[in-house]
């Protein structure tokens, strides 16, 4: 490897040392926080529509309800795959291995 390829691995190992250490010092109960919110909130607008009457669970109202119930459940899913798959990441077997190569 080159001089000048050796140092822009230098430089991405040091990129990678920041990330590493910003999600070491990372609080992650506060997604937990922000998942207990939304699943309130979803369980709130699902409740209110489970308890219209049919007639009223056909308008555009309702169908927002539901929509924005879909679309909670997904963020909730969305920021608890991010949550296990940054915990469950390992950077720095990927440090070890730009440093072997340099």
């Amino acid at each position: 490897m080159n001089k000048d390829n050796r140092k822009n691995v230098e430089n991405i190992i040091s990129e990678l040392n920041c990330i590493n250490q910003i999600i070491s010092n990372f609080n992650f109960d506060i997604l937990d926080d922000i998942i207990f919110e939304l699943e309130d909130i979803k369980e709130d607008e699902d409740y209110k529509y489970n308890n219209l009457n049919e007639s009223l669970q056909q308008t555009e109202n309702a169908n927002n309800m539901q929509r924005a119930v879909e679309k909670l459940e997904e963020s909730i899913d969305n920021i608890e795959e991010f949550k296990s798959s940054v915990i469950e990441y390992n950077i720095e077997n990927i440090i070890m291995n730009l440093q072997n190569i340099i």
